[in-house]
């Protein structure tokens, strides 16, 4: 499993025990760091903090906001706000496309083509779900599709996500590990890339720099 799946839970997690709605989770408001970690942006245009709602409107959407909207934000008279809930099906998308490689709605070429297709319930992973989802662990399969429930209160929270990431061997500290495998094992690969030509330019380079002879 991607570590920045179980990094997007934690986040969504605490901004939810802030009493605050993303309201706009996707790929592109998820920033990783220098050591590999997801970390959540752009919360703070879609808040939903201390019982008051800051509108949020759909209007003028456009299609790469479309892919990662839940359907009950798409209505456009149900004045909906982000909640909690319908962060968690963005969630999925999010989930999907990590796991997948493909964006939501990947067979959709445009912004109509998705809103259609949310309207008529299919789901972001496409026509022939069991192709797409292929390989991908059961337990993965079930977080995504658990959140894609038409009813935005069946969504589970993302302590139960949390919790069923964990239950599969899923932990910080693992992941943690994980990175700090990847990070040394790609440091002795990066050295041993280095011929003895390619240390004999550093050298040379060295000297000019510092006027030794």
């Amino acid at each position: 499993m991607d570590p920045k799946i179980f990094d997007i839970s934690l986040g969504l997690q605490y901004l939810h025990e802030q009493g605050v709605a993303q309201g706009d989770v996707k790929p592109m408001n998820t920033l990783v760091n220098n050591i590999g970690r997801a970390c959540i942006a752009d919360f703070w245009l879609n808040a939903l903090h201390a019982g008051r709602t800051i509108t949020h409107t759909f209007e003028g959407i456009k299609e790469t906001m479309y892919r990662w909207a839940p359907p009950e934000q798409m209505k456009e008279d149900s004045g909906s706000d982000p909640t909690f809930m319908s962060d968690m099906w963005s969630f999925g998308c999010v989930c999907f496309q990590v796991l997948t490689g493909l964006q939501p709605f990947h067979e959709c070429r445009n912004a109509v083509k998705i809103a259609t297709s949310l309207m008529n319930g299919e789901l972001p992973s496409g026509s022939d779900p069991a192709k797409f989802l292929a390989g991908i662990d059961d337990y993965l399969c079930d977080l995504m599709n658990s959140g894609w429930r038409r009813n935005p209160d069946d969504h589970p929270s993302c302590q139960e996500i949390i919790e069923i990431l964990e239950s599969n061997g899923v932990t910080q500290e693992h992941i943690e590990e994980d990175q700090e495998a990847k990070r040394f094992r790609g440091n002795i690969q990066e050295r041993a890339t280095m011929s003895k030509s390619d240390l004999a330019k550093v050298e040379e380079i060295l000297r000019q720099c510092f006027g030794v002879a």
